[in-house]
Protein backbone atom coordinates (compact mmCIF):
# COMPACT_ATOMS: atom_id res chain seq x y z
CA UNK A 1 0.00 0.00 0.00
CA UNK A 2 1.37 3.41 -0.91
CA UNK A 3 2.03 5.25 2.34
CA UNK A 4 -0.18 8.29 2.71
CA UNK A 5 0.64 11.70 4.15
CA UNK A 6 1.25 11.53 7.89
CA UNK A 7 -1.03 13.45 10.25
CA UNK A 8 1.28 14.50 13.08
CA UNK A 9 -1.67 15.22 15.37
CA UNK A 10 -2.47 11.52 15.51
CA UNK A 11 -0.89 8.76 17.56
CA UNK A 12 1.27 6.59 15.32
CA UNK A 13 0.66 2.90 16.01
CA UNK A 14 2.51 0.02 14.37
CA UNK A 15 0.87 -3.43 14.52
CA UNK A 16 3.46 -6.15 13.94
CA UNK A 17 2.30 -9.51 12.62
CA UNK A 18 -0.40 -11.04 10.50
CA UNK A 19 -1.99 -13.61 12.77
CA UNK A 20 -5.28 -13.77 14.67
CA UNK A 21 -4.53 -11.15 17.31
CA UNK A 22 -2.71 -8.85 14.89
CA UNK A 23 -5.87 -8.73 12.80
CA UNK A 24 -7.87 -7.69 15.87
CA UNK A 25 -5.35 -5.10 17.07
CA UNK A 26 -5.16 -3.65 13.56
CA UNK A 27 -8.94 -3.47 13.18
CA UNK A 28 -9.58 -1.97 16.61
CA UNK A 29 -6.82 0.64 16.50
CA UNK A 30 -7.66 1.69 12.93
CA UNK A 31 -11.32 2.15 13.88
CA UNK A 32 -10.33 4.97 16.25
CA UNK A 33 -9.96 8.34 14.54
CA UNK A 34 -7.07 9.50 16.74
CA UNK A 35 -4.79 6.72 15.50
CA UNK A 36 -2.57 6.50 12.44
CA UNK A 37 -2.17 2.75 12.00
CA UNK A 38 0.46 0.82 10.07
CA UNK A 39 0.49 -2.96 9.73
CA UNK A 40 4.03 -4.32 9.51
CA UNK A 41 4.92 -7.89 8.59
CA UNK A 42 8.50 -8.95 7.92
CA UNK A 43 7.40 -12.45 6.94
CA UNK A 44 7.80 -13.22 3.23
CA UNK A 45 4.81 -11.83 1.27
CA UNK A 46 2.41 -11.60 4.22
CA UNK A 47 1.94 -7.80 4.01
CA UNK A 48 1.21 -7.92 0.29
CA UNK A 49 -1.12 -10.90 0.73
CA UNK A 50 -2.98 -9.08 3.52
CA UNK A 51 -3.47 -5.95 1.40
CA UNK A 52 -4.54 -7.96 -1.65
CA UNK A 53 -7.10 -9.90 0.38
CA UNK A 54 -8.53 -6.78 2.04
CA UNK A 55 -8.89 -5.00 -1.31
CA UNK A 56 -10.90 -7.94 -2.66
CA UNK A 57 -13.73 -7.20 -0.21
CA UNK A 58 -16.66 -5.13 -1.38
CA UNK A 59 -15.89 -2.24 0.96
CA UNK A 60 -12.10 -2.76 0.98
CA UNK A 61 -12.11 -2.85 4.79
CA UNK A 62 -10.98 -5.24 7.49
CA UNK A 63 -13.91 -6.61 9.50
CA UNK A 64 -13.95 -7.70 13.15
CA UNK A 65 -16.92 -9.96 13.91
CA UNK A 66 -17.67 -9.87 17.64
CA UNK A 67 -19.48 -13.18 18.07
CA UNK A 68 -21.13 -12.52 21.42
CA UNK A 69 -22.76 -9.20 20.45
CA UNK A 70 -22.96 -9.84 16.68
CA UNK A 71 -21.27 -6.47 16.25
CA UNK A 72 -19.18 -5.74 13.17
CA UNK A 73 -16.24 -3.34 13.41
CA UNK A 74 -14.90 -2.19 10.05
CA UNK A 75 -11.71 -0.20 9.46
CA UNK A 76 -8.60 0.12 7.37
CA UNK A 77 -4.96 0.79 8.33
CA UNK A 78 -3.20 3.72 6.69
CA UNK A 79 -0.36 1.51 5.52
CA UNK A 80 0.34 -2.20 5.06
CA UNK A 81 4.02 -2.90 4.52
CA UNK A 82 7.04 -5.14 4.94
CA UNK A 83 9.34 -2.12 5.30
CA UNK A 84 10.49 -1.61 8.93
CA UNK A 85 11.19 2.05 8.17
CA UNK A 86 7.51 2.63 8.96
CA UNK A 87 8.53 2.28 12.62
CA UNK A 88 10.18 5.71 12.58
CA UNK A 89 8.60 8.11 15.11
CA UNK A 90 6.17 5.46 16.35
CA UNK A 91 4.32 6.22 19.56
CA UNK A 92 3.14 2.65 20.13
CA UNK A 93 4.36 -0.63 18.66
CA UNK A 94 2.26 -3.73 19.28
CA UNK A 95 4.03 -7.01 18.58
CA UNK A 96 1.57 -9.88 18.32
CA UNK A 97 3.63 -12.79 17.08
CA UNK A 98 5.04 -16.11 18.25
CA UNK A 99 7.81 -15.69 20.82
CA UNK A 100 10.53 -16.91 18.44
CA UNK A 101 9.83 -13.87 16.20
CA UNK A 102 10.02 -11.19 18.90
CA UNK A 103 13.76 -10.58 18.56
CA UNK A 104 13.47 -9.74 14.84
CA UNK A 105 10.93 -7.01 15.54
CA UNK A 106 12.70 -5.70 18.65
CA UNK A 107 15.86 -5.31 16.59
CA UNK A 108 13.85 -3.51 13.90
CA UNK A 109 12.47 -1.13 16.53
CA UNK A 110 15.93 -0.38 17.89
CA UNK A 111 17.28 0.29 14.40
CA UNK A 112 14.42 2.45 13.08
CA UNK A 113 13.10 4.38 16.10
CA UNK A 114 15.62 7.04 17.00
CA UNK A 115 15.89 8.50 20.54
CA UNK A 116 14.02 11.73 21.24
CA UNK A 117 13.94 13.98 24.28
CA UNK A 118 10.16 14.30 24.25
CA UNK A 119 8.96 10.71 24.44
CA UNK A 120 9.66 7.04 24.87
CA UNK A 121 8.11 4.58 22.45
CA UNK A 122 5.88 1.97 24.06
CA UNK A 123 6.50 -1.55 22.78
CA UNK A 124 3.66 -3.84 23.86
CA UNK A 125 4.09 -7.58 23.32
CA UNK A 126 0.90 -9.68 23.29
CA UNK A 127 1.59 -12.15 24.72
CA UNK A 128 5.12 -11.53 25.95
CA UNK A 129 5.79 -15.15 26.91
CA UNK A 130 8.24 -16.18 29.60
CA UNK A 131 11.75 -14.73 29.52
CA UNK A 132 10.88 -11.67 27.44
CA UNK A 133 12.67 -9.45 29.96
CA UNK A 134 15.92 -11.37 29.34
CA UNK A 135 15.63 -10.99 25.57
CA UNK A 136 14.67 -7.32 25.93
CA UNK A 137 17.77 -6.60 28.01
CA UNK A 138 20.03 -8.42 25.56
CA UNK A 139 18.74 -6.31 22.63
CA UNK A 140 17.73 -2.97 24.10
CA UNK A 141 20.12 -2.78 27.04
CA UNK A 142 19.26 -0.68 30.08
CA UNK A 143 17.78 2.84 30.21
CA UNK A 144 16.71 2.65 26.60
CA UNK A 145 14.41 4.95 24.64
CA UNK A 146 11.66 2.36 24.96
CA UNK A 147 9.13 1.10 27.47
CA UNK A 148 8.25 -2.59 27.48
CA UNK A 149 4.72 -3.75 28.26
CA UNK A 150 4.32 -7.51 28.52
CA UNK A 151 1.19 -9.49 29.25
CA UNK A 152 0.26 -12.98 30.35
CA UNK A 153 -2.22 -13.68 27.59
CA UNK A 154 -4.28 -12.08 24.84
CA UNK A 155 -7.39 -10.04 25.73
CA UNK A 156 -9.51 -12.29 23.53
CA UNK A 157 -9.97 -15.73 22.08
CA UNK A 158 -10.00 -14.89 18.38
CA UNK A 159 -9.51 -16.51 15.00
CA UNK A 160 -9.17 -15.43 11.40
CA UNK A 161 -12.19 -16.36 9.31
CA UNK A 162 -10.71 -15.05 6.06
CA UNK A 163 -7.12 -13.80 6.04
CA UNK A 164 -6.88 -10.03 5.54
CA UNK A 165 -10.67 -9.70 5.51
CA UNK A 166 -12.53 -11.03 8.56
CA UNK A 167 -11.41 -11.94 12.07
CA UNK A 168 -13.77 -13.20 14.77
CA UNK A 169 -13.61 -12.38 18.49
CA UNK A 170 -15.01 -15.52 20.11
CA UNK A 171 -14.81 -14.27 23.69
CA UNK A 172 -13.24 -11.43 25.66
CA UNK A 173 -11.46 -11.84 28.98
CA UNK A 174 -12.64 -9.72 31.89
CA UNK A 175 -9.10 -8.71 32.75
CA UNK A 176 -5.52 -9.25 31.62
CA UNK A 177 -2.47 -8.60 33.77
CA UNK A 178 0.41 -6.59 32.33
CA UNK A 179 3.85 -5.65 33.59
CA UNK A 180 6.03 -2.77 32.46
CA UNK A 181 9.77 -2.26 32.31
CA UNK A 182 11.51 1.14 32.23
CA UNK A 183 8.26 3.08 32.59
CA UNK A 184 9.89 5.32 35.20
CA UNK A 185 6.81 5.66 37.39
CA UNK A 186 4.46 6.33 34.46
CA UNK A 187 2.97 2.86 34.29
CA UNK A 188 -0.63 4.12 34.27
CA UNK A 189 0.05 6.40 31.32
CA UNK A 190 1.44 3.60 29.17
CA UNK A 191 -1.21 1.09 30.21
CA UNK A 192 -3.92 3.58 29.20
CA UNK A 193 -2.50 3.78 25.68
CA UNK A 194 -3.23 0.08 25.15
CA UNK A 195 -6.43 0.14 27.21
CA UNK A 196 -7.89 2.75 24.88
CA UNK A 197 -7.23 0.51 21.88
CA UNK A 198 -8.81 -2.65 23.27
CA UNK A 199 -11.67 -0.79 25.08
CA UNK A 200 -12.78 -1.13 28.71
CA UNK A 201 -14.41 -4.52 28.08
CA UNK A 202 -11.12 -6.15 29.10
CA UNK A 203 -9.37 -4.39 31.97
CA UNK A 204 -5.58 -4.18 31.89
CA UNK A 205 -4.21 -4.57 35.41
CA UNK A 206 -0.70 -3.52 36.47
CA UNK A 207 0.89 -6.70 37.72
CA UNK A 208 4.09 -5.30 39.18
CA UNK A 209 7.56 -6.76 38.62
CA UNK A 210 8.02 -8.09 35.12
CA UNK A 211 9.34 -11.45 36.38
CA UNK A 212 5.73 -12.13 37.37
CA UNK A 213 5.01 -12.44 33.65
CA UNK A 214 7.56 -15.20 33.14
CA UNK A 215 6.10 -17.18 36.02
CA UNK A 216 2.45 -16.41 35.24
CA UNK A 217 2.43 -17.69 31.65
CA UNK A 218 -0.76 -19.72 31.88
CA UNK A 219 -0.36 -21.05 28.35
CA UNK A 220 2.89 -22.65 29.53
CA UNK A 221 0.87 -24.61 32.08
CA UNK A 222 -2.38 -25.29 30.22
CA UNK A 223 -1.23 -26.10 26.69
CA UNK A 224 1.64 -28.53 27.43
CA UNK A 225 -0.40 -30.18 30.21
CA UNK A 226 -3.36 -30.78 27.88
CA UNK A 227 -1.10 -32.07 25.10
CA UNK A 228 0.85 -34.30 27.52
CA UNK A 229 -2.33 -35.72 29.05
CA UNK A 230 -3.87 -36.47 25.65
CA UNK A 231 -0.89 -37.86 23.76
CA UNK A 232 1.76 -39.22 26.15
CA UNK A 233 0.26 -42.73 25.95
CA UNK A 234 -0.96 -42.49 22.35
CA UNK A 235 -0.52 -45.77 20.50
CA UNK A 236 0.34 -44.10 17.20
CA UNK A 237 -2.90 -45.10 15.48
CA UNK A 238 -4.40 -42.23 13.41
CA UNK A 239 -7.78 -40.88 14.50
CA UNK A 240 -10.92 -40.55 12.40
CA UNK A 241 -11.54 -36.94 13.44
CA UNK A 242 -9.83 -34.07 15.22
CA UNK A 243 -10.34 -34.31 19.01
CA UNK A 244 -11.54 -31.24 20.87
CA UNK A 245 -8.83 -29.38 22.77
CA UNK A 246 -10.33 -27.53 25.75
CA UNK A 247 -13.71 -29.24 25.46
CA UNK A 248 -11.96 -32.60 25.37
CA UNK A 249 -10.27 -32.37 28.78
CA UNK A 250 -11.09 -34.91 31.47
CA UNK A 251 -10.52 -35.02 35.23
CA UNK A 252 -6.97 -36.37 34.89
CA UNK A 253 -6.07 -33.56 32.50
CA UNK A 254 -7.49 -31.06 34.97
CA UNK A 255 -5.48 -32.66 37.78
CA UNK A 256 -2.30 -32.42 35.70
CA UNK A 257 -2.88 -28.71 35.07
CA UNK A 258 -3.46 -28.18 38.80
CA UNK A 259 -0.28 -30.09 39.74
CA UNK A 260 1.86 -28.32 37.17
CA UNK A 261 0.59 -24.96 38.40
CA UNK A 262 1.35 -26.03 42.00
CA UNK A 263 4.96 -26.60 40.96
CA UNK A 264 5.20 -23.17 39.35
CA UNK A 265 3.86 -21.58 42.54
CA UNK A 266 6.47 -23.48 44.57
CA UNK A 267 9.29 -22.15 42.36
CA UNK A 268 7.84 -18.64 42.73
CA UNK A 269 7.93 -18.83 46.52
CA UNK A 270 11.61 -19.70 46.51
CA UNK A 271 12.38 -16.88 44.05
CA UNK A 272 10.53 -14.43 46.30
CA UNK A 273 12.58 -15.57 49.29
CA UNK A 274 15.95 -15.32 47.63
CA UNK A 275 15.39 -12.19 45.55
CA UNK A 276 13.30 -10.44 48.25
CA UNK A 277 10.55 -9.74 45.72
CA UNK A 278 6.78 -9.80 45.90
CA UNK A 279 5.60 -11.51 42.75
CA UNK A 280 2.04 -11.90 41.53
CA UNK A 281 1.69 -15.44 40.25
CA UNK A 282 -1.83 -16.88 40.51
CA UNK A 283 -2.72 -20.53 40.43
CA UNK A 284 -4.21 -21.57 37.09
CA UNK A 285 -7.63 -22.34 38.58
CA UNK A 286 -7.75 -18.99 40.36
CA UNK A 287 -6.72 -17.24 37.15
CA UNK A 288 -9.23 -19.12 35.02
CA UNK A 289 -12.11 -18.17 37.31
CA UNK A 290 -11.00 -14.56 37.39
CA UNK A 291 -10.98 -14.39 33.61
CA UNK A 292 -13.83 -16.67 32.52
CA UNK A 293 -16.15 -17.33 35.50
CA UNK A 294 -19.11 -15.38 34.07
CA UNK A 295 -19.03 -17.37 30.86
CA UNK A 296 -18.68 -20.88 32.30
CA UNK A 297 -21.65 -23.05 33.19
CA UNK A 298 -19.85 -25.02 35.93
CA UNK A 299 -16.97 -23.58 37.95
CA UNK A 300 -16.75 -26.36 40.54
CA UNK A 301 -13.42 -27.56 39.11
CA UNK A 302 -10.91 -26.45 36.50
CA UNK A 303 -11.73 -29.12 33.96
CA UNK A 304 -15.49 -28.58 34.29
CA UNK A 305 -15.03 -24.84 33.90
CA UNK A 306 -13.11 -25.46 30.67
CA UNK A 307 -15.74 -27.88 29.41
CA UNK A 308 -18.52 -25.31 29.95
CA UNK A 309 -16.74 -22.25 28.53
CA UNK A 310 -18.58 -21.47 25.25
CA UNK A 311 -15.60 -19.46 23.99
CA UNK A 312 -13.81 -22.76 23.41
CA UNK A 313 -16.50 -24.22 21.15
CA UNK A 314 -15.05 -26.08 18.21
CA UNK A 315 -11.37 -25.60 19.08
CA UNK A 316 -9.51 -28.83 18.32
CA UNK A 317 -6.12 -30.35 18.98
CA UNK A 318 -3.53 -29.37 16.36
CA UNK A 319 -3.58 -32.25 13.90
CA UNK A 320 -2.02 -33.28 10.59
CA UNK A 321 -4.18 -35.08 8.05
CA UNK A 322 -2.82 -38.31 6.62
CA UNK A 323 -3.13 -39.36 2.99
CA UNK A 324 -6.13 -41.54 3.83
CA UNK A 325 -8.00 -38.69 5.52
CA UNK A 326 -7.24 -39.60 9.13
CA UNK A 327 -5.48 -37.43 11.73
CA UNK A 328 -2.29 -37.57 13.78
CA UNK A 329 -1.12 -34.97 16.36
CA UNK A 330 0.91 -32.01 15.14
CA UNK A 331 3.54 -31.53 17.83
CA UNK A 332 5.08 -28.60 15.96
CA UNK A 333 2.10 -26.38 16.74
CA UNK A 334 2.59 -23.48 19.18
CA UNK A 335 1.15 -25.46 22.11
CA UNK A 336 4.50 -27.22 22.31
CA UNK A 337 6.77 -25.33 19.89
CA UNK A 338 6.29 -22.07 21.85
CA UNK A 339 4.98 -23.03 25.26
CA UNK A 340 7.84 -25.42 26.02
CA UNK A 341 10.95 -23.34 25.04
CA UNK A 342 9.34 -19.98 25.78
CA UNK A 343 7.36 -21.15 28.80
CA UNK A 344 8.17 -24.21 30.87
CA UNK A 345 11.88 -24.19 30.01
CA UNK A 346 12.15 -20.58 31.21
CA UNK A 347 10.31 -21.33 34.45
CA UNK A 348 12.39 -24.44 35.14
CA UNK A 349 15.50 -22.49 34.16
CA UNK A 350 14.71 -19.85 36.79
CA UNK A 351 14.61 -22.57 39.43
CA UNK A 352 18.13 -23.60 38.38
CA UNK A 353 19.65 -20.20 39.22
CA UNK A 354 18.41 -20.28 42.79
CA UNK A 355 20.94 -20.90 45.54
CA UNK A 356 22.25 -24.43 46.05
CA UNK A 357 20.29 -24.57 49.31
CA UNK A 358 16.96 -23.82 47.64
CA UNK A 359 17.68 -26.12 44.71
CA UNK A 360 18.23 -28.95 47.17
CA UNK A 361 14.91 -28.16 48.84
CA UNK A 362 13.17 -28.28 45.45
CA UNK A 363 14.71 -31.63 44.54
CA UNK A 364 12.02 -34.19 43.77
CA UNK A 365 9.22 -31.61 43.98
CA UNK A 366 9.02 -30.69 40.28
CA UNK A 367 8.41 -34.18 38.92
CA UNK A 368 5.48 -33.43 36.63
CA UNK A 369 7.19 -30.38 35.15
CA UNK A 370 10.27 -32.46 34.38
CA UNK A 371 8.11 -35.24 32.89
CA UNK A 372 6.25 -32.80 30.63
CA UNK A 373 9.52 -31.16 29.56
CA UNK A 374 11.18 -34.48 28.71
CA UNK A 375 8.12 -35.66 26.76
CA UNK A 376 7.90 -32.28 24.99
CA UNK A 377 11.59 -32.39 24.05
CA UNK A 378 11.09 -35.75 22.39
CA UNK A 379 8.03 -34.51 20.48
CA UNK A 380 9.94 -31.47 19.24
CA UNK A 381 13.17 -33.39 18.63
CA UNK A 382 14.98 -30.88 20.85
CA UNK A 383 17.38 -31.09 23.77
CA UNK A 384 16.96 -28.12 26.11
CA UNK A 385 17.93 -29.89 29.33
CA UNK A 386 19.84 -33.13 29.75
CA UNK A 387 18.44 -35.46 32.42
CA UNK A 388 20.03 -38.42 34.20
CA UNK A 389 18.32 -41.69 35.08
CA UNK A 390 17.00 -40.17 38.30
CA UNK A 391 15.03 -37.55 36.32
CA UNK A 392 17.46 -34.82 37.41
CA UNK A 393 18.79 -32.05 35.18
CA UNK A 394 22.56 -32.46 34.95
CA UNK A 395 23.44 -29.87 32.28
CA UNK A 396 22.08 -27.66 29.52
CA UNK A 397 21.24 -29.29 26.20
CA UNK A 398 22.40 -28.33 22.73
CA UNK A 399 19.17 -26.40 22.00
CA UNK A 400 19.06 -24.19 25.11
CA UNK A 401 19.91 -21.15 22.95
CA UNK A 402 16.61 -21.64 21.12
CA UNK A 403 14.79 -20.78 24.35
CA UNK A 404 14.57 -17.68 26.54
CA UNK A 405 15.79 -19.44 29.67
CA UNK A 406 18.20 -17.33 31.73
CA UNK A 407 20.96 -19.83 30.92
CA UNK A 408 20.89 -18.68 27.29
CA UNK A 409 21.90 -15.18 28.39
CA UNK A 410 24.52 -16.23 30.91
CA UNK A 411 22.36 -15.27 33.90
CA UNK A 412 23.47 -17.38 36.87
CA UNK A 413 21.89 -15.67 39.88
CA UNK A 414 18.20 -14.98 40.40
CA UNK A 415 19.10 -11.69 42.06
CA UNK A 416 20.39 -10.40 38.72
CA UNK A 417 16.79 -10.37 37.52
CA UNK A 418 15.42 -8.63 40.60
Amino acid sequence: MAEQKIDESKQKIIICGGGNAAHVFCGLSASQSNNEVHLLSLYKTEAKDFETAMNKTEDKLLTIDVAKSHKLIKSKPLNITNDPKCLANADVVIISLPAFAHAQYLNACKENIKPTKDKKTLIAIFPGASGVECEWQSIMGRNSNFVLLSCITLPWACRIKTFGQIVEILSTKKAVEVSLHEANGQESLYIEKIQHIISSECELINYGHIMSMSLSAMNAVAHPAIMYSKWKDWNGKPLDEKPLFYHGVDKQTGDNMIELSDEVILITKYIEKEATLKLNVPHIFEWFLQVYSKECGDTSSLYKAMLTNPGYDGLTHPMTQTEDGKYIPNYNYRYLREDIPFGLIVIRGLSLILSDEYQKELKGKLTLMDSVIQWGQKCLNKEYFIYNDQNEIIKMGKDINETRAPQRYGIKDIKDLA
